[in-house]
């Protein structure tokens, strides 16, 4: 396996992580202590079964943006993917520089 190709798969794997944070926790999402209770969102928003999907694909089209030097925007649309989405902009840190809100911590993924 090519270290680009594991590199990618790492990406994919932490993005999935965040998306899963987003979706279930409100607290804790960097797993930094013990999960408790009160780390559990009391309703879930956003579906996890379309964000490995969305994942993926903003991956791919990340690579080639950079690979390429080209521009790209991708408009996957809000609805049960967002946490994907999310999760992908606060990890290239795109959310931040648009919301200082999302800072690249774990307090950046709070909901």
């Amino acid at each position: 396996m090519s270290s680009a190709h594991q590199e990618g798969a790492a990406y994919r794997r932490a993005a999935d992580h965040v998306a899963a944070s987003v979706i279930f926790l409100r607290g804790n999402v960097l797993l930094r202590e013990p999960l408790r209770p009160e780390h559990i969102k009391p309703r879930q928003l956003g579906h996890w079964g379309s964000c490995p999907g969305i994942t993926m694909v903003y991956a791919a089209l990340n690579t080639l943006v950079r690979e390429r030097d080209a521009d790209g925007l991708s408009v996957p649309g809000p609805g049960h993917g967002s946490p994907a989405n999310h999760a992908n902009l606060w990890m290239e840190g795109t959310h931040e520089e648009y919301d200082p809100a999302h800072v690249r911590t774990g307090a950046g993924l709070r909901t």
